[in-house]
């Protein structure tokens, strides 16, 4: 099964970059990329991911400058981070709780790619645990389709902080199997997707037996489509895709559906 969340990739060898990057691309996450400290610290400052994996010997600032300069981020970042490094004899200084796990790049790439799914399944799950719930809402699964990489990672770090089990998709080919398998309580599509529209996803969704009784949420940043028609299956369009409208309408929607055969 695919996995989902957010990585963060940092080293300055091209060779790592590409052969780590497609692995875990492969395996399902979202990959962000820097190859100096500096560069990673940037990105952070914009970017929450799951995950940092982080070189130390590199140009500039360096691994451990990338550490000591991560209290400079507010909030700081509370992704694990493991250090992937060649430099085997730095282990014992990562003997205490800096780090998450030391890991050497000669690490069979079976066991590398097994602690990466427990790292970020562990920040997954804190994040839900920690997301302050909304009254009437325990625990929902959201399922989330967007096509834009910032605002699907804004919009999934939002929900979870919000009190939801969030699983992002980028779109509409994989939706009908991912809301088959997951039953989520409802999903979220936007209107517009790369050879997708989010009135034909509601259709396909609304006449396939497992899915036809989830809500179904769209909406249209460009509030072109929202005033237009109904849509069949659609129990929402909303002329917006900001975060707090987005949450109020969804919020709405399922507090009102409450049954004992959703909590």
């Amino acid at each position: 099964m695919k996995k989902s969340g957010t990585i963060l990739l940092v080293d300055d060898d091209p060779a790592i970059l590409e052969m780590v990057g497609d692995r875990l691309q492969m395996e399902g996450y979202t990959l962000v990329t820097a190859s100096r400290g500096e560069q990673a610290l940037d990105k952070l400052r914009s970017l929450i991911p799951n995950l940092i994996i982080l070189d130390i010997s590199m140009p500039g600032l360096g691994g451990l400058g990338f550490l000591n300069h991560l209290t400079d981020i507010t909030p700081r970042p509370t992704a694990p981070i493991m250090i992937f490094t060649g430099r085997h004899e730095l282990a014992p200084f990562f003997a205490d709780d800096t780090v998450s796990v030391f890991m050497p790049k000669t690490t069979h790439p079976e066991l590398f790619i097994q602690k990466v799914h427990e790292l970020v399944a562990g920040h997954q799950s804190q994040l839900t645990r920690n997301a302050p719930l909304i009254p009437g809402i325990t625990r929902k699964k959201l399922l989330l389709v967007e096509n834009d990489f910032d605002l699907r990672d804004h919009l999934f770090r939002f929900f979870c902080r919000s009190g939801f089990e969030v699983e992002p998709l980028d779109g509409g080919h994989s939706l009908l199997e991912a809301a088959t398998r997951s039953q989520p309580h409802l999903i979220l599509i936007k209107y517009l997707l790369p050879h997708h529209n989010g009135p034909k996803l509601a259709e396909q969704l609304g006449t396939h037996p497992p899915t036809q009784t989830i809500p179904i949420v769209l909406y249209d940043e460009t509030g072109i489509q929202a005033g237009l028609r109904k849509h069949p299956f659609v129990k929402s369009l909303i002329a917006s895709n900001k975060d707090h409208i987005l949450l109020k309408t969804v919020s709405d929607i399922l507090a009102a559906s409450l049954s004992p055969a959703l909590t």
